[in-house]
């Protein structure tokens, strides 16, 4: 084995027991998790190597955390996606594979991408078009061809740092817990709640559905420029030009405020440049500040209540974990706990710091992934399963006789992902269909949006006339993302069954 070697820290990247020997050579796979919601700065982070088949996945992990100072992508994704867009990910892409070591040009890529569960099907769709336009992809750098949810990769990560044990002392997180995550970002805060069925392996039940909202810590800057605007103005004039080392200045201040205002009496001082105010400091009130703070802080605890009073009378144990670079915010921070403690009698409430909060979306990607690799092994052997072991659906599905709907699963219900969510057809749902002078029965699956609250066609199921249309199951898949069906006979897969699913946005 090449030696390892200790972590290393500069300004572009971490590694950690990463090989240091130049010559050496393994072939495998890379995962690698790109967090697009990320605000300020992009975080593709590495965090191991799912070796071939036949080999033990190592132990051993290796994390590199870029960082680049360019316009976040979610800033100008909705409105100019394409060559910004694409600038961003070429760079990202371009800084990450220069940051790795000669010794590692052997390995494919499996890139797993993560969104805020806002973004509409149309725009997870053009995103796969700026990806493919940065010229990312090759013969060994493969894109995984669904997006996970922030939230849900947030949890995995979070969740497994907690129950490992640290410094010979207990897990903080036990069987039968639940845990509720808000990942405060910088430009939307999402929160789920899950109850930790298992731990070795980890297993987790979602208990809420997962809410999303266009809330976070940049949203904040708005109103602080204004009322910095505002205060300048008393004191002097602003200048067209000013340098853009000066400008820094002030925007370095105002950073140190952002993530250090707690809510208390004390008074902030800004120094404005003299093309500012003549060179003048601006004193900043706590109660001026909060002002700025709580239009974006109320709707996330408006958000936490909510998961909270959702899952009320299954708590057993409760965990918050609050992450996510605004969630470093101690006013957010406390303005959190006060809302879950006039809720919820002695609850854990856990705040992460560092890169922590911030790297958890894009290291539970990785981690999802790798855990999809290994029960994709053949030698596994039962001992692993998904980390999310059932999810809360938050569209409906049914199919559609004429007139009307049939729903098999309801928006709020609990879809097992780990064994068969069977649901029966009624025969009026079947009905017939001619096609090249060949009769057969045929099932209109559709969905209810939550875009729009329309229905809209999923997939159509044809099979033979002369296969049976009493004791029909419809089987469902839900990833958190896509439903996929199938379709049973008495328990067993119907022969010559035809599913296609309608592609269109």
């Amino acid at each position: 084995m090449a030696r390892l070697h200790e972590w290393r820290e500069d300004l572009h990247m971490q590694e950690a027991q990463a090989p240091s020997a130049p010559e050496f050579r393994i072939s495998g796979t890379i995962i690698v998790g790109i967090d697009l919601s990320a605000s300020f700065i992009g975080f593709p982070c590495l965090l191991g190597t799912a070796a071939p088949l036949g080999f033990r996945i190592r132990d051993s992990i290796l994390e590199i955390r870029l960082r680049l100072d360019v316009m976040p992508i979610l800033q100008t994704f909705v409105a100019s996606l394409d060559q910004e867009s694409t600038d961003y990910l070429s760079l990202l892409w371009s800084n990450f594979r220069e940051s790795l070591r000669c010794s590692m040009y052997d390995f494919e890529y499996n890139i797993a991408i993560t969104v805020p569960s806002v973004w509409p099907v149309y725009a997870r769709k053009k995103m796969f078009q700026v990806i493919r336009k940065a010229n990312i992809l090759s013969d060994n750098v493969h894109l995984i061809s669904k997006f996970i949810p922030d939230i849900e990769a947030a949890s995995i990560a979070l969740v497994l740092d907690l129950i490992k044990p640290l410094d010979r002392m207990q897990p903080i997180l036990r069987g039968g817990n639940v845990v509720m995550i808000c990942d405060c970002g910088g430009f939307t805060t999402e929160a789920a709640a899950y109850e930790i069925r298992t731990i070795r392996p980890l297993g987790m039940k979602q208990l809420t559905q997962r809410e999303c909202i266009l809330v976070g810590g940049a949203l904040i800057d708005n109103n602080f420029m204004n009322l910095l605007k505002t205060k300048i103005e008393s004191i002097g004039q602003i200048q067209n030009v000013c340098p853009v080392s000066e400008i820094d200045l002030v925007t370095g201040q105002c950073l140190h405020m952002k993530s250090h205002f707690c809510g208390d009496r004390h008074e902030w001082t800004i120094h404005v440049p003299r093309q500012f105010g003549g060179g003048n400091a601006i004193r900043l009130s706590a109660f001026e500040l909060a002002l700025v703070f709580d239009p974006v802080v109320d709707k996330i605890v408006n958000l936490v209540r909510s998961q909270v009073v959702s899952f009320r009378g299954c708590m057993n144990g409760l965990h918050v974990i609050i992450a996510g670079g605004f969630g470093r915010s101690p006013y957010v921070q406390t303005r959190i706990k006060q809302a879950v403690l006039e809720l919820v009698q002695s609850p854990a409430i856990h705040c992460s710091t560092g890169d922590q909060a911030c790297t958890a979306v894009a290291r539970g990607a990785v981690l999802r992934e790798l855990q999809e690799f290994r029960l994709a092994s053949p030698d596994h052997l039962g001992k692993n399963s998904p980390y999310v072991i059932s999810r809360v659906i938050y569209t409906s599905y049914g199919v559609a006789p004429h007139p009307g709907i049939y729903w098999l699963v309801n928006e709020g219900e609990e879809l097992s992902a780990v064994g068969p969510n069977r649901r029966q057809l009624p025969p009026r749902v079947i009905s017939t269909t001619t096609s090249d002078s060949c009769v057969s029965n045929i099932i209109h699956a559709c969905y209810n949006s939550r875009d729009d609250l329309q229905e809209k066609p999923l997939c159509t199921i044809t099979w033979p006339s002369t296969g049976p249309k009493a004791e029909i199951e419809l089987d469902c898949k839900w990833d958190d993302s896509d439903m996929e069906v199938s379709v049973l006979h008495r328990g067993c897969e119907l022969d010559g069954v035809r599913i296609e699913y309608d592609t269109s946005v």
